[in-house]
Parts: structure tokens; C-alpha cells; sequence
């Protein structure tokens, strides 16, 4: 069995390269300055995050077409019981 790499092997290993770097998905170059957003925009979000309209209550699973509802079927059985 292999012995253990110690800590500092592992930190001070450089980083394996592929055969060609991928695009930044981001846009973001190592190069190229981190772009920070303003304070205006970061206000802006924020308001419309406030002034949105609610999202709907999760949908109770008895909502979902072909699935029946636990409660229906409940009161249904005890409809029953009741009339015998």
C-alpha cells in the first residue's frame, strides 16, 4: 500500500491541466477586473424582491391531477360508517 501524501505535498502540488481549459460559463477572465455591482442596483433588487407579488402556497398534493386526496377519501369512509 501506498504511504500517505503528507499535508504540505498536497497543498503545495500544482493543479493538473486538461488538455485545454474550458471557457469561463461566468465570462469572468483571471485576467479581467471582478466586476462588483453598485449600490443602486444591489437597492433596486432588493425593492423589487419586496414589491413582488407572493409566490402561491405549495400545491397540496391532492391538487395533482390522478392522485387522489387522503382527506376526500377519509371523509368519504366515514360518510359511510355513518349511513350504515
Amino acid at each position: 500500500m501506498k504511504p500517505a501524501r503528507p499535508p504540505q505535498a498536497v497543498q503545495n502540488r500544482a493543479p493538473e491541466a486538461g488538455p485545454e481549459a474550458a471557457p469561463d460559463p461566468a465570462g469572468q477572465s483571471p485576467d479581467a477586473p471582478i466586476e462588483f455591482t453598485s449600490n443602486d442596483d444591489v437597492a433596486r433588487g432588493n425593492a423589487e424582491r419586496a414589491n413582488a407579488e407572493p409566490e402561491p402556497a405549495a400545491s397540496h398534493h391532492a391538487e395533482v391531477p390522478g392522485t387522489p386526496d387522503p382527506a376526500d377519501e377519509r371523509r368519504h369512509e366515514a360518510a359511510k360508517r355513518h349511513d350504515s
